[in-house]
């Protein structure tokens, strides 16, 4: 007997240390007061006791906030998110706070028994690291839309000025061809003028909008695309594994060959592999696998982005490479996946999309290179 008392108190004293211990901060407050708390959520606290204090942050698709009197110190909040939560009759409410550069995300917590109606857990996580990546990644996806906005307009552009040039030119034939009378000599080199105008206009558009392309370079595809890619979506990933419950992971399969390279301009494929992780992430709400694999083919290299969420709808596959065609609804702006297509024109290479059995989606890119290639190969036609 006091063998098994002294196990039931170790495992006690364990799990409170644990409790305390822990890197998620929390607090348990009973009628109106902060009656426990940890060493974490007491850190976050004290930080707002000797500097600026927490202020709510309004979330992207939520209400507005109500405005506040003064920043105030954690366990205010705590204490103010508790009784709000019991007074509701709500059973759990997240917030984010932020004070000097540090975010924080709040969940409060009600028992459902029925004899701690006074009683509720607030925890707070520091999510500061995957604020920062969100960010960056929106940064990233706001300049690849920009990129491929400019190239639709730029080939629009290019078309108006083709036309326009064909016009120009087709006038200045019709002025040429007039009968040279005194009457119509003011009025022909007045056309003549406006058409030279015309002209030079026309030169200046075509010039301004005709496209610009980085080189590309000889790029390992393990070591210069897939493992900077990882590294810079490995936060966004980790973090929306922590937030919503499921697990997603990235990684290079075992057969890509340690050696293969391929030609293309660096940052621009870096972005492409980035872009199609985070669409594959998008896919994967129950969470997954993301699997990068490259191998060599003939006349190039090939590389797949794998997944093992929804999938394309059938319907779908022959559109998502189009400008401004997106299947997230107001979630998607539909330039990720026409970026990467744009690209694979310039570098003369593919892109294609398939559903794999039994879930999830493969993106394949099929790279030309010049030493591979055979001379008589048929370039690929424009999408």
């Amino acid at each position: 007997m006091i063998v098994q008392r002294r196990a039931v108190s170790d495992l006690h004293t364990l799990a409170s240390w644990a409790l305390r211990m822990s890197p998620t901060g929390w607090a348990l407050v009973r009628r109106g007061k902060i009656a426990f708390s940890n060493h974490s959520f007491d850190t976050l606290d004290r930080g707002s006791l000797i500097g600026p204090g927490w202020s709510q942050v309004p979330e992207a698709d939520g209400p507005p906030v109500a405005e506040q009197a003064a920043p105030r110190s954690l366990r205010e909040i705590a204490v103010d998110l508790a009784q709000s939560l019991l007074a509701d009759g709500i059973l759990r409410r997240r917030h984010r706070f932020a004070r000097a550069g540090i975010f924080v995300e709040t969940m409060v917590e009600r028992p459902l028994s029925s004899d701690q109606t006074q009683v509720a857990l607030v925890l707070v996580r520091d999510v500061t690291e995957q604020v920062k990546a969100d960010e960056q990644i929106g940064a990233m996806r706001a300049r690849l839309n920009e990129t491929e906005r400019t190239r639709v307009a730029s080939e629009l552009a290019m078309g108006v000025a083709h036309d326009l040039g064909n016009l120009v030119a087709a006038l200045r034939a019709r002025v040429a061809s007039l009968p040279a009378s005194p009457e119509l000599r003011s009025t022909t080199a007045a056309m003549r003028a406006i058409l030279e105008a015309q002209a030079a206009l026309v030169s200046k558009l075509q010039a301004v909008t005709h496209p610009r392309h980085v080189a590309p370079v000889r790029l390992n595809l393990v070591g210069d695309v897939f493992q900077p890619a990882m590294q810079m979506v490995e936060s966004s990933l980790r973090m929306s594994s922590l937030a919503g419950g499921a697990r997603i992971s990235v990684g290079i399969d075992a057969s890509t060959p340690a050696a293969l390279s391929v030609l293309a301009p660096r940052d621009d494929l870096i972005n492409v592999i980035i872009n199609l992780i985070l669409n594959a992430r998008d896919a994967m709400p129950a969470g997954g696998s993301i699997r990068l694999a490259g191998a060599p083919c003939p006349g190039g290299v090939v590389v797949r982005v794998e997944d093992e969420g929804t999938g394309v709808a059938p319907h779908d596959l022959p559109r998502i490479f189009d400008p401004l065609f997106s299947t997230k609804g107001n979630d998607g702006m539909g330039m990720g996946l026409a970026t990467a297509a744009a690209l694979m024109r310039h570098l003369r290479g593919t892109i294609s999309a398939r559903n794999r059995q039994p879930a999830g989606a493969c993106i394949e890119l099929t790279f030309v290179d010049p030493a591979e290639a055979d001379p008589n190969r048929a370039e690929p036609p424009p999408r």
